[in-house]
């Protein structure tokens, strides 16, 4: 038994049966397109979350906090595709929407939200790290 079982073996390893797995990979091209496009979307959500952190309602609450807005800026890359994803489509939402883009209480209730899940980002990543 052993030796049909490794006559078996050095048959099927010696053997050359064409492999065609380039026909089931995504190409080079397509790759680098999407994560050409993720990075720019991560990167504009980037900018729609500091938008919101240089407003001046956003300063207020991050003095409230005890917390600088540029040590908050500095820890937006630790968040995930997701989180930034969520907060820039919440910031964005104060600036198209008439009635949230009135409404004082509504920025500061994203801005302690922007806080908090930065805050929580960081914190994880630390504990990672350790």
């Amino acid at each position: 038994m052993r030796r049909f079982i490794g006559g078996t073996l050095v048959v099927l390893l010696t053997s050359q049966i064409p492999a065609h797995a380039d026909e089931h990979l995504v190409s080079g091209e397509t790759v680098q397109a999407r994560l050409n496009a993720a990075a720019t979307e991560r990167a504009e959500n980037v900018v729609i979350v500091e938008g919101l952190l240089d407003t001046r309602e956003a300063k207020q609450a991050c003095e409230a906090f005890g917390v600088s807005v540029g040590r908050l800026k500095g820890q937006l890359p630790l968040l995930t595709d997701e989180e930034l994803r969520e907060l820039s489509r919440r910031a964005a939402t104060l600036k198209t929407d008439p009635v949230a883009g009135m409404s004082t209480t509504g920025k500061v209730v994203l801005i302690v939200v922007v806080l908090l899940v930065i805050l929580l980002a960081a914190a994880a990543y630390s504990v990672r790290n350790l």
